[in-house]
């Protein structure tokens, strides 16, 4: 996978996030239509960069870590 892909990733990750929804990664993989590595490689890439911080949030009495964008 090339860089440009993964900033194309990004972008989609980013296009989920934007209006301020905290998101599982089963929920982002369902936005965004990325599944393993090329989700995972844009994660790590917004992460780095400081764009995205995880939470974590409570459904159903369970604790599941969510994605939002800083």
């Amino acid at each position: 996978m090339t860089a440009e892909e993964i900033g194309a990733n990004a972008g989609k990750i980013y296009e989920a996030l934007k209006g301020g929804a905290a998101l599982s990664v089963k929920e982002l993989e369902k936005a965004t239509e990325l599944k393993g590595e090329a989700l995972y490689l844009s994660l790590g890439w917004l992460f780095k960069e400081g764009n995205i911080r995880t939470e974590t949030k409570v459904e159903k009495k369970k604790s599941v870590e969510v994605i939002a964008w800083n």
